[in-house]
């Protein structure tokens, strides 16, 4: 039986996982201990580093935008009539650099289902923005890349590898939390992303309140390019975007995920009077914007 993905309740985590369950082979004495042993696991991990804060934190957001809920209905209109077919539109900017990107995050999938088959955890994915973060990130050529929810590592392992074709010694950095559910979760934090890229990776655990002071405090240039992946609330995506919009480069893309769950993206690119792009994948409407987009993108 499959489980639809869901963001973690208590975590928000937004690594593009989906959990696959054999719940009809199993007792009901196997569901009461794993459902304990979870529980277990989620109040020894919430007494860790600020995690009780930051679970505090995303409790209260909730409380706070559950305003926005009945947003969703329009706002996946909305992006359903802007939304492009992605492929079409990296195809028409660079052809080449689109199916280079196809060929490395194919190699990307294959490599990480392979490392992650070897937890016997059940994790089963769904990646497939990753060429379109890969080609976002050759395209103009990123030298500081902001990543939120990068989980056991997908979207990370697809940065880096852009970052390393780019040879410009670009820097990833990664704000992350870990799914408290699981015993010692830092561990899968990042998971598949591959050793000898991890030198030009920088990751944070606490949280997005928490990681991002410390993110700017590291950054050695401006941020070329981020990718929002967190929890769809429309408090957190603004401060999230307040805090970092001074480092923006002027070349600097902006993607968030999920756009569909309220009217956030598209208040943002009118209020900015950005130009953006909307593509639909399996899941979710992916939105792009930022100061690239204007200066670059073809007309249609």
């Amino acid at each position: 039986m499959e489980i639809p993905y869901k963001k973690h309740p208590l975590t928000g985590d937004g690594g593009l996982i989906t959990a696959q369950f054999s719940l009809d082979r199993k007792p009901p004495s196997c569901h009461l201990f794993s459902m304990l042993n979870m529980l277990g696991n989620i109040f020894q991990n919430s007494l860790k580093r600020k995690n009780i804060a930051v679970i505090k934190d995303r409790v209260l957001t909730r409380i706070k935008d559950r305003h926005y809920d009945n947003q969703e209905a329009p706002a996946t209109l909305w992006a359903a009539k802007h939304a492009q077919d992605q492929e079409k539109f990296a195809i028409n900017i660079n052809a080449d650099l689109w199916f280079e990107a196809k060929d490395i995050c194919n190699t990307i999938d294959a490599e990480g289902n392979e490392k992650l088959a070897a937890l016997s955890l059940g994790f089963r994915v769904d990646h497939s923005d990753l060429p379109l973060l890969y080609f976002l990130t050759r395209l103009i050529r990123a030298q500081c890349v902001i990543e939120t929810s990068g989980g056991v590592g997908w979207s990370t392992q697809a940065f880096l590898k852009a970052l390393e074709a780019n040879q410009n010694d670009g820097q990833l950095y990664s704000s992350d939390f870990p799914c408290l559910s699981f015993e010692d979760p830092e561990q899968y934090l990042g998971y598949i992303v591959d050793d000898d890229l991890k030198q030009n990776w920088h990751p944070y655990i606490d949280g997005n309140k928490f990681n991002l002071p410390e993110i700017k405090l590291d950054l050695e240039k401006p941020v070329d390019l981020v990718h929002y992946n967190s929890g769809h609330y429309v408090t957190n995506r603004h401060l999230f975007l307040n805090e970092l919009e001074e480092h923006l480069s002027d070349k600097a893309i902006i993607i968030f995920n999920n756009i569909q769950k309220n009217f956030h993206f598209r208040d943002l690119v009118n209020n900015k009077k950005w130009d953006y792009k909307i593509f639909h994948n399996r899941h979710n409407y992916i939105g792009v914007t930022g100061p690239y987009l204007k200066k670059h993108t073809p007309e249609e």
